[in-house]
């Protein structure tokens, strides 16, 4: 006679057991039954498979049931994570999951791959601890759960590059601990909530690629520590607000191509003295090109094609020696017909014009009838 032997409790993804005409003898070890694998949940945060408890989280003792069960129920919401609910040791050994020094609590959650799909629960609003929640390259969709914004711990967040759908949530403007928001590549709509304003920590904000319509509020002036700005690919319309200017922090980029911008570029951006880009292409924006641009000399990157905007380059343009690639096509603007400008303009790696010609004759801009070169 053949047994089973207890190395059987090793097949963890174990689907199905035939032991048909096997002639065995003896029992099944008790030990085998518990390692089938979960199926369905419940409110304790248990998991069962065919009436059988195979995990549960009074089995853990690395972090509290709250947050155990919080995990649980992200587990069923986006269907299932790869290497969770095979231990009760989370901390440890449960993919993405970092805890603080003695566990207890965990502090960064990191949910990443397009097999997951679902969505996100608002259970995640239980685990109080958080510093960092990475939700990046899945497939999960559905709404941002305002539960996010009791994590008031988070310094990080980033809901990137995935198919969540909805409004920004209002309450993420209490998350004043952020340094980080990155929210790009999705799906969402509505405006931009003027609560991020709060967040005067935040060092990055990303929400570019998504469908996000209405104004820029200006309460975004007071993000004083922000590095970058990255609002391009969305549905932004109305002007570009002046208070951004006082943003002298930005030193990345103020990016805010490919939207539906109107009204004239702020004067006030030539505040922006350490920025390397500035991304203003592919707009509505009409007027002309302010001379106050001239003070961003650390700019690489100068986009402004795309839009209505017409009379010459200013000549204090001449002072943007770091410029590398610099778009004003498909645009009305003309080049003045001056040497120096012309030396600069040509020693620019990449530019995009519009081959016109303008005349200066002192100090009034006279524009001359286009001709192809």
């Amino acid at each position: 006679m053949n047994q089973i032997k207890l190395r059987v409790i090793t097949l963890f993804v174990l689907s199905s057991l035939m032991l048909a005409n096997l002639n065995l003898s003896g029992i099944i070890p008790v030990m085998a039954q518990a390692s089938l694998p979960a199926t369905n949940s419940t409110s304790d945060g248990s998991h069962s498979s065919s009436g059988i408890n195979s995990f549960s989280c009074a089995n853990v003792t690395e972090i509290t049931p709250t947050e155990c069960a919080a995990l649980v129920a992200i587990y069923n919401s986006v269907h299932g994570i790869s290497g969770w609910m095979v231990s009760t040791v989370p901390c440890t050994e449960w993919e993405g999951v970092i805890c603080g020094s003695g566990n207890q609590h965990v502090v960064s959650l990191y949910l990443s791959g397009t097999g997951l799909t679902g969505s996100l629960p608002g259970d995640v609003g239980n685990l109080t601890y958080l510093e960092q929640l990475g939700v990046t390259g899945t497939n999960i969709s559905g709404g941002i759960p305002p539960e996010i914004g009791n994590l008031t711990h988070l310094t990080g967040l980033s809901i990137a590059e995935s198919k969540f759908t909805g409004s920004i949530p209002p309450v993420l403007g209490n998350l004043t601990q952020l340094t980080i928001l990155d929210l790009d590549d999705n799906q969402l709509t509505g405006s931009i909530p003027s609560q991020l304003g709060n967040l005067t920590n935040l060092v990055e904000l990303y929400l570019q690629d998504n469908q996000l319509s209405g104004s820029i509020p200006p309460e975004l002036d007071k993000l004083s520590n922000l590095l970058v700005l990255a609002l391009e690919d969305n549905h932004l319309s109305g002007s570009i607000p002046p208070e951004l200017g006082s943003l002298t922090s930005l030193a990345w980029g103020l990016r805010l191509g490919n939207n539906q911008l109107s009204g004239s570029i702020p004067s006030e951006l030539g505040n922006l003295t350490k920025i390397t880009t500035l991304d203003l292409g592919t707009n509505q924006l009409t007027g002309s090109v302010p001379s106050e641009l001239g003070n961003l000399t650390k700019l690489s990157i100068l986009y402004i094609n795309n839009n209505p905007l017409s009379g010459s380059l200013p000549t204090s343009l001449e002072k943007l020696n770091s410029l590398y690639f610099f778009y004003f096509n498909d645009t009305d603007l003309c080049e003045p017909d001056m040497p120096e400008f012309l030396d600069w303009l040509s020693s620019i790696p990449q530019v995009k014009g519009t081959d016109r010609m303008c005349g200066i004759a002192t100090g009034t801009k006279i524009f001359l009838p286009f001709v192809r070169r």
